[in-house]
């Protein structure tokens, strides 16, 4: 994500946004074309344990925190509404896929799936790796 928004320099590819190869582009230059960077944060529920976090990004299973995910999910419908496009990178699978038109697994930095964001759902080896399914 951070070489996306320009912050680090990727070691090998490419990265195209709007028609246009934004490996060599500056940070404030991709951001003043569009693309921005939004870190969660801390990037786990401090007050879960390692196991519930863990769980929790698997299989999507509210615990300790649900509210504040809940209301970040919310806060993401009405921008997809305006048609904007938005890349979400997460760990809560199924939640992040209800929003999604497009999937894509990511294994040791390289793009190992890309389609539709009902595909996992369909397809038994996907749905273990990114849903935690049986």
């Amino acid at each position: 994500m951070r070489a996306i928004a320009g912050l680090h320099r990727p070691v090998d590819g490419s990265i195209f946004f709007a028609g246009h190869e934004i490996v060599n582009a500056s940070a404030h230059a991709i951001a003043r074309s569009g693309l921005a960077l939004v870190p969660e944060g801390r990037q786990v529920f401090p007050e879960l344990s390692v196991e519930d976090n863990l769980h929790l990004g698997a299989h999507g299973k509210p615990t300790l925190d649900a509210a504040r995910v809940d209301e970040l999910f919310a806060a993401l419908a009405p921008l997809r509404a305006e048609a904007r496009t938005l890349l979400l990178v997460d760990q809560m699978t199924r939640m992040a896929l209800s929003l999604a038109d497009r999937a894509y697994v990511i294994t040791s930095g390289k793009i190992v799936f890309a389609g539709t964001a009902e595909e996992p759902k369909h397809n038994p080896v996907l749905e273990r790796a990114c849903l935690g399914g049986a």
